[in-house]
């Protein structure tokens, strides 16, 4: 009886891992056709940079976060509605189907996004940035003012220097072994987080918008859709860890720069009870931008943008429309 019972203890196992990793490879062919139908990949005269465009109206460059790609900030184009702004959304570089050598610096990536309006005919443009995009964004209204009409930063990284103490008891992407960061950074991660998060989904909402927003997004069909959207946004991190990885490096050098000398009208929102971005840095862009705004939003995390959508996107709606540019 015993052999009997190992056996099929044995054969559901197996089957198990056979139905696992069917989904699995399901899944991931399923990430890899969404993200590369829904891009287009344009050769700039600083490389190829992949980006996606929606709406029409004033042109809104939308820059995301590490982890990310031309795939995090789409939801938000939803949520402030394309009939007023033209969203264009791009993979950083080594995000994606952005190659590293596109731009691995702050300064080159501003540089490639200036090329690319430069093949879509854009002059001028708002810039949206969220956590990673932060200095990028930054770095673009610094060397092209006259290209940026309004600068919109969402729990941004900005001057290293101000959040010191915090970062140097933290490891950031690539500063684990190797061993981890390849865990990390593989598909197998993303499936994983993505099957974890049907079966308990208070559990990740937990770890993302905070205890306190669990039921307030459970009970929100708009806000689980941002919550899951958000999750297929860092599928195949394989193909975003390139990108990670330099974000870290870039980030602890990223320091001395004249942004006081920024004049485009400027929002800067954070949360409360955001653990990822320090809130010293939110202060410093405050006080050296003299063309900003700061609003902290209460209680919102890191990831507010699913739990506080309703409080961002009127801020981020009413700024874009009081200071886009004439036609």
């Amino acid at each position: 009886m015993k052999r009997k019972a190992i056996k099929w203890i044995a054969i559901t196992v197996a089957v198990f891992v056979l139905v696992a990793i069917a989904d699995f490879l399901i899944w991931r062919n399923q990430q890899s056709t969404r993200l590369e139908s829904n891009s287009i990949l344009a050769q700039t005269s600083n490389g190829i940079i992949e980006y996606a465009t929606v709406g029409n109206g004033p042109a809104v460059l939308v820059l995301h976060g590490t982890l990310g790609g031309y795939d995090q900030m789409q939801m938000l184009a939803q949520k402030l509605g394309t009939s007023a702004n033209k969203f264009i959304f791009v993979s950083r570089p080594g995000y994606l189907r952005t190659p590293l050598a596109t731009g691995a610096t702050f300064e080159e990536q501003a540089d490639a996004y200036a090329s690319l309006l430069d093949e879509l005919g854009i002059n001028q443009v708002a810039v949206i940035a969220i956590s990673g995009g932060g200095p990028s964004a930054l770095q673009f209204a610094l060397r092209y003012p006259d290209r940026c009409w309004g600068l919109v930063l969402i729990a941004a990284n900005s001057d290293s220097n101000t959040g010191q103490v915090i970062k140097t008891e933290t490891k950031g992407p690539g500063q684990q072994p190797v061993f981890l960061t390849n865990i990390l950074f593989s598909d197998l991660t993303s499936w994983v987080v993505v099957r974890l998060s049907q079966i308990m989904p208070e559990k990740i909402l937990a770890s993302t918008v905070g205890a306190d927003y669990v039921e307030v997004v459970m009970n929100n069909p708009d806000k689980r859709k941002s919550f899951t959207e958000f999750l297929n946004s860092i599928a195949l991190l394989s193909q975003r860890r390139a990108g990670s990885l330099n974000d870290g490096k870039q980030f602890l050098n990223f320091t001395g720069y004249p942004f006081e000398n920024i004049t485009s009208p400027t929002l800067i929102l954070y949360g409360t009870k955001d653990n990822f971005v320090p809130v010293a840095e939110q202060v410093y862009l405050s006080t050296t931008l003299s063309n900003s705004e700061y609003i902290e939003i209460e209680g919102g995390t890191h990831f507010m943008l699913i739990s506080h959508d309703d409080v961002l996107v009127p801020l981020i709606a009413d700024f874009l429309e009081t200071h886009a540019p004439l036609e």
